[in-house]
């Protein structure tokens, strides 16, 4: 029992669990539902990039430049074989969801984390895997953004807290040891009390 315990403590076992719990709720989604867009900008920015439209084309509406530019390479190198951009939206809502579920793994009780994971999963994650929107993806993928760097905003603090203890613990021992080699000499009814010894 305890090298169960010592094993889920890791924050590997704990990114781990929470990847495995998304990758299964995303592949049960993908089984028994069918995807689509939610609405028609989707569809439109993925056809711009994948050439459906007279050419291909890098200056969509609601997406970066650069962004294009990579979804366009990909669609190149596939050969617009595979749904890219949707591929895209799936990988980042995965991430976002994973690492919020990390965060509270790491931050709550095991059971309450499950519990807050699994309704994270049911009431939001499956309307954003069922019904792709770029809005929705950009959403979820910018709150996980946030909640990872306060995150480790608050783990550099806490660190910095545990580092100052260990300087405090250290610096009473080091006078506990400096006083208990000056006090009998510098205070006379200490040495009379040790010469009775």
């Amino acid at each position: 029992m305890r090298l169960k315990k010592d094993w889920y403590e890791g924050a590997a076992a704990k990114l781990l669990l929470a990847a495995g719990a998304n990758l299964l709720f995303l592949l049960l989604l993908l089984k028994v539902f069918t995807p689509r867009y939610e609405i028609n900008d989707d569809i439109f920015i993925s056809m711009f990039i994948d050439g459906q439209m007279a050419n291909k084309s890098r200056y969509i509406l609601f997406c970066n430049y650069f962004l294009a530019a990579v979804l366009e390479w990909m669609y190149d190198l596939t050969g617009n074989a595979y749904p890219i951009y949707s591929y895209y939206q799936y990988g980042l809502l995965f991430l976002s969801f994973t690492g919020i579920s990390y965060i509270l793994l790491r931050r709550c009780d095991f059971f309450a984390a499950v519990a807050a994971t699994a309704c994270l999963l049911g009431a939001f994650a499956a309307d954003c895997y069922i019904g792709l929107t770029f809005t929705k993806t950009a959403g979820v993928g910018v709150t996980a953004g946030v909640l990872l760097m306060l995150f480790a905003r608050s783990e550099r603090e806490r660190e910095r807290e545990r580092e100052r203890e260990r300087e405090r613990r250290r610096a009473s021992g080091k006078a506990g040891v400096v006083l208990s080699r000056v006090l009998p000499f510098a205070w006379p009814p200490l040495q009379c009390g040790l010469n009775h010894l």
